[in-house]
Formats: structure tokens, sequence, C-alpha cells
């Protein structure tokens, strides 16, 4: 885990200890826990190796819900700002083999799964709209956080690539609206995109030796409930 989350975690936590203790009026709040639930789509991704782009990879992105999960944990100021820290799953099959460089071109039917895991410490500002009579709060925001890529089953034509896996930084932003259906719950639609930095799969059976390449793109539609506590 790099430094740099690790820092941004235990500033994170920090933050929930320290204002559970607080009086001063502008850290008044509340903390709470909260389930996220939706439909994940991944970006083609371009595969490199020696700096050079060998296969595009293409996914099934029909609309199936829970193919993105994520729990949480959070401090939401009554001033707007909420910080939290996020565990999620996103994953998505495999659909197509492009732009194969070693083969001469053309497009594959693809087999396997790839997921990416990650730790992300988020800050959203929620808008609170209840001066203007709406019960709504459209929110912002974005975090930065660590993760893994990990690819199962890989195979296309017959041939088994096998499983890989690469250590990633996550960077997310998102904006949605939530509402409170009672004093301790909440409702919350919003959408993510999520991007990671280039992660080094190392060799692949079946292909040329050297490290193999690529980042991770995506976005997911999701519904959570808050908890507070």
């Amino acid at each position: 885990m790099s430094r740099k989350f690790q820092t941004l975690a235990a500033l994170s936590l920090l933050s929930l200890a320290c204002t559970q203790h607080a009086n001063a009026h502008w850290l008044d709040g509340h903390n709470y826990a909260a389930i996220e639930l939706g439909s994940n789509r991944a970006s083609q991704q371009n595969l490199y190796q020696q700096g050079f782009n060998f296969v595009n990879i293409g996914f099934d992105n029909d609309f199936k819900f829970a193919s993105a999960r994520a729990i949480s944990v959070g401090r939401a100021l009554d001033i707007g700002p909420r910080i939290e820290l996020s565990y999620s799953q996103r994953s998505n099959d495999i659909q197509s083999f492009g732009n194969r460089l070693y083969d001469g071109g053309g497009v594959l039917a693809g087999d396997g799964k790839e997921q990416l895991k990650s730790w992300v410490v988020n800050l959203w500002y929620d808008f609170d709209l209840k001066p203007l009579g709406l019960p709504f709060k459209p929110y912002i925001g974005a975090g930065l956080g660590r993760g893994s890529l990990d690819v199962k089953g890989l195979a296309a034509g017959g041939v088994s690539f096998g499983d890989a896996s690469a250590d990633v930084d996550v960077r997310q932003w998102g904006f949605g609206v939530s509402w409170d259906v009672s004093e301790a719950m909440t409702l919350d639609v919003g959408h993510r995109r999520v991007r990671t930095s280039t992660g080094g799969f190392g060799n692949i059976p079946n292909i040329p030796p050297g490290n193999v390449e690529a980042r991770y793109r995506a976005f997911t539609t999701q519904l959570g409930l808050r908890l507070k506590f």
C-alpha cells in the first residue's frame, strides 16, 4: 500500500476521531456507515508492451446491478463537507480482443473477468436546499486511493492467458443527490468515474515475454443507503 494512501487513510480516521469530541459549531455533524450497489461500465482497455499497444480489451457493459459494490464509513458536517473511507469492488466480463498486433489485427471473442478492488478516501460536499423548500441534497466530490486490478481466466481463440494482477493508484470523482427518509437513514443516487494509474501485470503466458501494462477506466451508476450513528 502506498505511503500516500496510508497518509490519506490515517487523516480520514483521525478526522472521525477528533470531530467526535469537538464542540465547535462548524464541526457539528454525524457519523455514518453506507452500503452502495450499482452497475459498472468499463471503458475499452489498451494493453501495452514495451510501449506498443498490442491488443485492446472490450467488456460486457450490459446493465448488471451489483457489478459495483462498496461499503463506507464517514463523517458528515452540518456545514456541507463529508469525508469518508470507502472499500469498493467493480467487475466486468471480458467480451472481445481487438487490434491484435501479434496476430495480424482483427477481433476475437474473449473470455475472463476483470475486477478492481480499491480503498479510497473521498471528500464530498452536500448542498442543503432546505432553505429553498426542497428536500434533496445534491453533492459533488472526489477521492484518492490504492487498489488491485485483477484479471481471471483470460482467454481468446481457444488460447488461455491465465490470471494476472497489478497494483494501481486510484482516482475518482462523482456527483449525486441524496434525501433523508428518516432521522437515521438517507438514500443516495450517484454517479462515479474511476481511473487508475498504469499498472504492470508482468509476463502473461502465451504472448511474447515482457511486462504488460494497462490502465483502468470505468463509470458507475449506483444506489446507496447511509445509516447515521
